[in-house]
């Protein structure tokens, strides 16, 4: 009976540590892509819009943000860098970096999904949404 209930283990592990999706470095390369906020998994966070980040090659991202309670929508265009202020840290306007408080660790990276915390601050499931951020990949 020991060795059925061993053996079970084992395929239980294996099955769980394939399942898994391995991480990537952030690099730019990695994050080339399009990316939309997803907060599907933490139920206590309620979106009031979406906001969705296209990274190019050339360290531009685009960033769509639509406002459900306005119904209005913005697209707005910056620089972004990987590294340059600290390691996983994604800067974006490289150049006004010490000024714009828009440096964010990355805290998890996957060829899917991609979060980020504010640098300085410690993710909590209260401060999603202001110094955190959970991201999906779209396929297209």
């Amino acid at each position: 009976m020991k060795k059925y209930f061993l053996a079970i283990a084992l395929l239980c592990i294996v099955a769980l540590l394939s399942s898994c999706e391995p991480k990537l470095e952030p690099t730019v390369e990695s994050i080339v892509g399009h990316w939309v906020e997803s907060y599907k998994d933490y139920p206590n966070f309620m979106q009031d819009g979406s906001i969705e980040y296209t990274f190019d090659t050339n360290r531009n991202v685009s960033i769509f943000v639509y406002d459900a309670l306005s119904g209005k929508d913005t697209t707005i265009i910056k620089s972004y860098d990987i590294g340059e202020m600290g390691p996983n840290v994604l800067t974006f306007n490289i150049e006004m970096s010490d000024f714009s408080g828009e440096n964010w660790t990355i805290i998890k990276l996957t060829k899917n999904e991609m979060e980020w915390q504010r640098v300085g601050t410690t993710f909590s499931p209260g401060t999603v949404g202001g110094d955190f951020r959970h991201l999906v990949r779209v396929q297209e």
